[in-house]
């Protein structure tokens, strides 16, 4: 009997009810705490055996910290360029406004939030436009 008294003391489970109770507190409901006992003596029979938790949730999440930077993407530049060639040549003159720089920010994969970014560094605030070949030397560079 006093081998089922330490077992049932070191219980994870039952050991902050068991302290409650000695206590005289007022917080563990008897009820639920002969249920509790019926249950873990019931279990002294039965050797529980706990699985391990899988990590597939963990293996669905894409990297996201690269402490050395994120690595490059291998890009074709010379596929890329050709796409914007292409969409310059829709434009008179080959030339494109702040308006059309939509269409060059995707044909760059970029977001078309980077329309005003990329047209700036072209140099098209100081002209107004953007030609094709001011373009192409600014993405390669």
């Amino acid at each position: 009997m006093r081998m089922k008294e330490l077992s049932l003391r070191q219980d994870p489970d039952l050991r902050k009810e068991l302290a409650l109770l000695a206590r005289g507190c007022d917080f563990v409901l008897p009820s639920r705490f002969k249920k509790r006992l019926r249950a873990f003596q019931q279990g002294q029979a039965q050797v529980r055996t706990e699985e391990p938790v899988t990590t597939a949730l963990s293996e669905s999440i894409p990297k996201f910290y690269f402490p050395q930077g994120r690595p490059q993407a291998n890009l074709n530049i010379d596929s890329l360029i050709s796409k914007i060639e292409k969409i310059f040549s829709q434009f008179p003159n080959e030339r494109a406004t702040i308006e059309d720089m939509g269409q060059v920010a995707k044909a760059c994969e970029c977001p078309l939030y980077w329309k005003v970014p990329l047209f700036n560094a072209a140099g098209g605030d100081r002209t107004g436009f953007v030609s094709v070949h001011k373009f192409v030397a600014m993405w390669r560079k």
